[in-house]
């Protein structure tokens, strides 16, 4: 029944985060911590977004088109984002930092909606200051909370990409975090799965098939950059009511 019930978990999380490029942790995470734990749940985690994020780019009979400069520049600076995290998480609560990462999404999303900034104006200077907070704020958020989509979707989301290129870049960042934290936990010797592992890739897989269905309606239909804030709004609720409950 354990297993049932993470793979159910697991399979709405993959839809989502194939629909929009975001969301798996926020649906599979609470539930995983509740029936395995919450170390068995940060390497299922990990070894579930390569199988998702690598499904979408190398799955689904189509060449991926991220935005690569912006994907490799997000990675980059997301690798001392991870000790920061890593340092804040030793020495800061838990809850505090869950729940001001959700005041924060939250703030963030509203001078978005109020401002109608989702494609702020500037030049390459401006860019590349935003784009070096988001791949730090990320790599932070990674290590301290599991939370590490807020800032890339903000980010990207205010690059006048199109629906594929966001979805498409925010799966190499992914897949690349998902990489850099398993190294992370076998390299200390922390690195634990749940039984019945292939149940959940087989979840993650399924899950990603119909997600995928479900972006090219969004795509059609206009709608992915509304769902996609919607999703990123679910996160920072989520956040704020942890840290705070």
């Amino acid at each position: 029944m354990t297993v049932l019930l993470a793979a159910l978990a697991v399979g709405a999380g993959a839809v989502l985060q194939s629909a929009t490029g975001f969301g798996f942790a926020i649906v599979a995470a609470p539930a995983l911590v509740a029936l395995v734990g919450p170390q068995a749940t940060v390497g299922a985690l990990s070894l579930l977004a390569l199988v998702i994020n690598g499904l979408t780019l190398a799955g689904e009979g189509r060449r991926p088109r991220p935005a690569s400069g912006d994907a490799a520049a997000l990675v980059a600076w997301a690798l001392p984002g991870l000790a920061v995290g890593a340092l804040a998480l030793a020495v800061l609560p838990e809850r505090l930092l869950e729940a001001a990462v959700g005041v924060a999404v939250l703030a963030a999303l509203g001078v978005r909606v109020v401002t109608r900034a989702g494609r702020p104006a500037g030049g390459a200077e401006r860019a590349s200051r935003r784009r070096a907070a988001a791949g730090l704020l990320s790599g932070a958020l990674a290590t301290s909370t599991g939370l590490s989509g807020p800032p890339l979707v903000l980010f990207l989301t205010g690059r006048s990409l199109d629906a594929a290129r966001v979805r498409d870049t925010l799966a190499v960042v992914f897949l690349a975090q998902g990489a850099l934290a398993l190294a992370a936990l076998a390299l200390f010797d922390t690195l634990a799965l749940p039984e019945g592992m292939a149940v959940l890739v087989a979840a993650a897989v399924a899950g990603q098939i119909v997600g995928r269905r479900a972006f090219a309606g969004l795509r059609a239909a206009d709608r992915f950059e509304p769902v996609l804030l919607g999703v990123l709004a679910l996160a920072g609720l989520a956040a704020l009511a942890s840290g705070l409950l």
